[in-house]
This record gives structure tokens, sequence and C-alpha cells, in this order.
């Protein structure tokens, strides 16, 4: 936890924000555009307040994409760093237990195999508090 701590406050931090942008600030801002265009007359020339709004839609889309890529890197990269870590030591330490006598290469094989699926499934639950917040 001490190696990777800040990122992974990080990445769940932006989660959270991506996945209010996602539910709560582009519906808004998507709705005020739809009624604003309702609402303008045809001989209505003034457009500033309808492009301040799409210019608006356009940074929180941009945000949102940022948001995604700090997500995958900071949850993904740091968080899978510190997965490996954590368990290529439990495997060493089960790997110090076993006798001399009886040792076959099941531990090569959990860290060869069923670390790297492992960690191949979580990778999908760096998404998941977005989700949870939107």
């Amino acid at each position: 936890w001490d190696v990777a701590s800040k990122e992974i406050v990080i990445g769940l931090t932006t989660s959270v924000v991506a996945g209010l942008l996602t539910t709560v600030a582009r519906p808004w801002l998507l709705g005020l555009i739809v009624q604003e265009l309702a609402d303008r007359s045809e001989t209505d020339g003034n457009n500033s307040w309808i492009l301040q709004l799409i210019g608006m839609l356009c940074l929180v889309l941009l945000f949102e994409g940022w948001n995604t890529v700090m997500i995958k890197h900071s949850l993904t990269d740091f968080g899978g760093t510190l997965f490996f870590t954590v368990c290529a030591g439990l495997i060493q330490d089960k790997s110090q237990r076993v006798s001399c006598v009886t040792a076959s290469s099941q531990e090569a094989s959990l860290l060869g195999n069923d670390v790297f699926r492992t960690y191949d499934n979580l990778r999908f639950s760096v998404m998941f508090p977005m989700a949870i917040s939107g």
C-alpha cells in the first residue's frame, strides 16, 4: 500500500468524478442545449449561449475521457503492480514452507498461470467505482 497508495486514491477519485460526469453533467448539458434550441425562434440571431453550452459539453467530454485514461492508468498499472507484488510475496512464503521431498512445480505454475489469469480478470474492475458513482 505504501508503494502505490497515492495513485490508487487518485484513480478512485477520478473514477468517481468520471461517473458523475457521465451520469449528471453530460445529460444536464444536453438537456439544456435541447431546451435552448427548442425555445429559440427562427429569427433569433443570438447563438452565444448555445455555443457556450456546446463548448461546456465539449469540455465535459474531454475531461471525462481524460478521467477514464487516468482511471485505467492509476488503478490498472499501479494496482496491478501492487497485486503482483503481494501475490509474489505470498507465493514465495508458501514455497519456503513446502518440504524439499514433496516439492513440485506448483508454486512456479501458480505464479505463471493463476496470478496472471486473476489479474486479467480483475482489470475490468477498475471501472467499478465509476459504475457505483454513476
